[in-house]
């Protein structure tokens, strides 16, 4: 391979510098192709001059910071670009003035037999970015979405800031165009000129909502009228309910008038456009009984698990001829059951749903709100909004509220690197206390067999637990 210590006096690593290096990588016909690696490093001690221009000893040392490992699939006499790029980490603030260096190698073992390897490279320019003096890298990112309701705000400051205005608020306007001479305050969209990069919105955000932010830097005295406007964000809290997928959901019914009008086609989003408006066009997207006595047509959902029920949208029968014939259920029973077995009529009373309009475009019109848990949901006609004996549906869908932990770290499947592990995970909505089954026994975790560390919920949007002293090679398995 080659390597080079760069001698310029600008070539050395800086705080807050990007570092872009890209070389040409060719695989040549001459020797076989084995691979290669293009490598930035910091520090290490350069050539050893000799005469006539010569260099008799070779670059030794240095730390690497980034590289690409042969991440490039190139053909046969052609050359590909490999880019490597590096932002200062302040885990190498002791290497900050070290000079830079780049290693070009070529991947083949001489001991395994590989005798020749050769890959070639050309082209070799390595760019610095000063970093920039707005601020940067925003957590929440900008566009995210399910974002929890209690929220801190962090972000990479500006190189120059000494102090950060942040401006926060639900209209976009309202906070691209605040400044530092409006009134300020938790209550203002001017919410604080302060040192920390990071800012907890004192307030719990609203479901559903969007809100936007922006942080302003200020350099330091006597230069503290230099503002430099940040990039204004935005992000999208978590929603009241999450809608329960349709191939979470098994559908029966006391039958169907033809094999293409089965009750699947209620949860499967069949007729639906992007915008949720339901079609008239084709039946076959829709639930039809077959003749059925008032009361005895009924559909029935079997969910893949026990769920918190928030509420529940309908569409009803939407044919073109739907306003003639009336098929959309009208007084309905709504019962559900955590078991199958033992189930309870939701109110204690029935249900009206709202006729479809027999027009394309439908909108749901129905909602019912639920509050309870089940696996199960029935739903009998005990009448329908004409004088046939047919029953039918377009579309149910549930939402439930998550009061499971979700979101947890590390994954499933994850290998660490590393003994010393911190679980976390987000809370439930409703949970006051954790229960958490840690074992390397799969079978002990899963039913709960080995007594649970029981811990406070925490906050809102992550609880922990650990840091757990594991041993090397070893599975573990958990749930909390």
């Amino acid at each position: 391979g080659f390597a080079q210590v760069l001698t310029d006096p600008d070539a050395t690593l800086q705080a807050g510098w990007t570092y872009t290096l890209t070389v040409e990588v060719g695989n040549s016909l001459d020797y076989p192709w084995h691979g290669y690696k293009v490598q930035l490093l910091a520090g290490g001690t350069p050539h050893t001059p000799g005469s006539g221009g010569d260099y008799t000893g070779p670059v030794t040392g240095g730390t690497l910071l980034a590289e690409d490992n042969n991440s490039l699939t190139i053909a046969v006499d052609t050359f590909e670009t490999s880019t490597v790029t590096y932002t200062y980490n302040p885990e190498h603030a002791s290497l900050l003035g070290e000079p830079l260096q780049i290693r070009l190698l070529t991947l083949g073992n001489v001991l395994a037999g590989d005798e020749y390897t050769e890959a070639d490279f050309d082209n070799v320019k390595l760019d610095a970015a000063e970093p920039a003096p707005i601020a940067r890298n925003p957590d929440p990112e900008d566009g995210a979405t399910d974002v929890c309701r209690k929220v801190v705000l962090s972000w990479t400051p500006g190189m120059y800031a000494d102090k950060h205005d942040v401006y926060f608020g639900t209209d976009f306007n309202d906070v691209n165009d605040a400044n530092n001479l409006d009134p300020i305050g938790p209550g203002e969209i001017y919410r604080a000129h302060q040192d920390a990069d990071s800012y907890p919105v004192p307030e719990t955000l609203d479901f559903g909502q969007t809100y936007y932010w922006r942080i302003d830097e200020v350099n330091a005295p006597p230069d503290e009228d230099t503002i430099f406007k940040g990039d204004t964000w935005q992000f999208t809290v978590e929603p009241i309910a999450y809608p329960i997928a349709g191939d979470k959901i098994t559908p029966s019914a006391s039958g169907s008038y033809a094999a293409d009008q089965g009750p699947e086609n209620t949860i499967n989003g069949s007729g639906l456009d992007a915008n949720d408006m339901h079609s008239t066009v084709h039946t076959t997207d829709m639930w039809l009984s077959r003749d059925e006595e008032p009361g005895q047509a009924w559909i029935e959902y079997e969910f893949d698990k026990v769920y918190k029920l928030h509420e529940m949208w309908v569409w009803n029968h939407n044919s073109t001829s739907e306003e003639d014939l009336g098929f959309g259920f009208k007084d309905v029973t709504i019962e559900y059951s955590e078991n199958g077995t033992d189930y309870t009529t939701l109110g204690g009373t029935t249900h009206e749903f709202a006729q479809a309009p027999s027009k394309a475009g439908y909108e749901h019109n129905t909602e019912v709100p639920f509050g309870v848990p089940a696996k199960y949901v029935r739903l009998t006609a005990n009448s329908n909004w004409g004088t046939y004996g047919k029953y039918g549906l377009s579309e149910v869908r549930f939402y439930y509220i998550p009061v499971l932990a979700r979101d947890e770290s590390p994954k499933s499947g994850t290998t660490i690197d590393g003994v010393d592990v911190v679980l976390s995970w987000r809370p439930g909505r409703e949970a006051a206390e954790h229960y958490v089954y840690f074992s390397t026994s799969f079978e002990d975790v899963n039913t709960g067999t080995i007594d649970p560390d029981i811990i406070d919920a925490g906050g809102e949007c992550e609880t922990s637990y650990g840091p757990l002293s594991l041993d090397l090679g070893k599975t573990y398995y958990w749930k909390g």
